[in-house]
């Protein structure tokens, strides 16, 4: 959760392209948690391969 709060305060910060490319939706915010989501699966994938 700290992550997801992390990116949600960093988008603001964003150069003004990306922040119009994304206009900080909803929609932007979402697909900031399935970023997330989908790191946190890779690195799981790694922890296993690792083992």
């Amino acid at each position: 959760e700290e992550k997801t709060y992390m990116t949600l305060e960093n988008g603001p910060k964003k150069n003004l392209r990306e922040r119009r490319k994304t206009r900080y939706s909803a929609k932007s915010v979402r697909h900031g948690i399935t970023n997330i989501a989908w790191v946190r699966k890779i690195a799981k994938n790694l922890i296993v391969d690792a083992a």
